[in-house]
């Protein structure tokens, strides 16, 4: 089963951004938008792994030392990857609460490498990804008139995912969960 560790938007967060991007989503209909209910920042994507792996996953999910206080964020600028020229990916990244992800995707990277795993040798950027574009052209100014909402909200959970492949896109469904501590922030 294919894995991945995230951190997943509230849901409450969703219309507003949804309403900051739809000047993007007008600029690039052909791009493949992610689904509301796909919308988090990436922590670590394992790729297919067998049940033992699941299973030593589950271990680090359960492990007390992973549950930290929520982390308060804000949404930042939107951006593109690469940087310059064409875009493939589109997204969204962090005015407040970077460097709390960035710490926690350290602790994060601790716990899983003794399991095998390495961490991504680009380092850790909090960003969700709203599109990727692939080769659909889209305006150079794709992003023009997009204000993101400037509300502050908690991060409350990293969420172990299956990624589940079909003909309308990915689905994902939680494997395990640890819950943040609340009242912080």
């Amino acid at each position: 089963m294919r894995l991945f560790a995230a951190l997943p938007l509230p849901a409450a967060v969703i219309p507003s951004l949804l309403g900051a991007i739809a000047p993007a989503r007008g600029q690039a209909p052909r791009a493949k938008w992610s689904a509301s209910e796909g919308l988090h920042i990436t922590l670590h994507f394992f790729g297919d792994c067998t049940d033992a792996k699941l299973n030593a996953l589950k271990g680090v999910f359960a492990d007390p030392s992973m549950r930290v206080s929520a982390m308060a964020v804000r949404l930042g600028p939107v951006g593109q990857f690469p940087p310059q020229g064409a875009p493939r990916v589109i997204w969204v990244g962090f005015e407040r609460g970077e460097e709390e992800m960035r710490t926690y995707w350290n602790l994060f990277e601790s716990r899983i490498a003794p399991l095998g795993w390495k961490a991504d040798v680009r380092g850790f950027t909090p960003h969700v990804t709203l599109a990727r574009v692939g080769s659909v052209p889209i305006p150079p100014r794709w992003s023009e008139g997009i204000s993101m909402p400037s509300t502050d909200f908690l991060i409350d959970e990293c969420v172990l995912f299956q990624s589940v492949l079909g003909p309308g896109g990915a689905t994902y469904h939680a494997q395990s969960r640890i819950h943040f501590e609340r009242g912080s922030g």
